[in-house]
């Protein structure tokens, strides 16, 4: 069974504005959390995000 998360329309608005560095800080505080085993699906997962995203997540 998978949970299902419902999110309102104002909570998806301002996930808009989050800056893209707050994004990598997150997935690289994730990685260091959980370790290599959920950094490997994160990378197998590459083909999802954008190509700057990418970018800037590697020049870190």
């Amino acid at each position: 069974m998978k949970t299902v998360q419902y999110f309102s329309k104002e909570y998806l608005e301002e996930c808009k504005k989050i800056y893209l560095m707050e994004i990598l800080k997150f997935l690289d505080d994730f990685r260091i959390l959980f370790g290599k085993e959920n950094l490997n699906y994160l990378k197998s997962q590459e083909e999802k995000f954008t190509d700057e995203f990418l970018k800037e997540f590697k020049e870190l």
